[in-house]
């Protein structure tokens, strides 16, 4: 297994332009997927940006239709919200409606310890900011 140096074959170096072009492929390669990565996050954050928030009362009471969708309504002391599911709230608790940057809306208590989405449908002027 000994080989004689004069046989062993030699590779030549890279040439400059070949290696600063391998160079530039590998940052293009790695770039890419990192910015995709930054632009996600970024936009995700956009959208969860809170925009608004309005007060809402003093929970009151939590009802639940039944069945599989596992969908409540709460009721506070200025109205009825549907719920996207069902949290333990106790009566009393302060809570806020909060609009975020991508349009959806969460109930959260103060401070906040609990967020939840409430269902897209069921809106009425009032808990659309159009009247105070």
């Amino acid at each position: 297994m000994n080989q004689n140096p004069r046989h062993r074959r030699v590779i030549p170096p890279l040439k400059r332009s070949t290696h600063y072009m391998l160079v530039a492929a590998v940052l293009a390669i790695l770039a890419i997927p990192s910015t995709l990565l930054f632009l996600a996050v970024q936009l995700w954050w956009a959208n969860d940006e809170v925009m608004s928030t309005q007060p809402l009362g003093a929970f009151v009471h939590m009802s639940a239709p039944g069945g599989i969708t596992g969908r409540v309504v709460i009721e506070t002391e200025r109205g009825f919200l549907p719920l996207r599911h069902a949290v333990v709230i106790a009566t009393g608790t302060p809570l806020v409606l909060e609009l975020r940057g991508s349009g959806r809306r969460f109930v959260c208590d103060r401070p906040p310890t609990f967020c939840v989405e409430t269902e897209k449908t069921g809106f009425t002027a009032r808990w659309e900011g159009r009247h105070p």
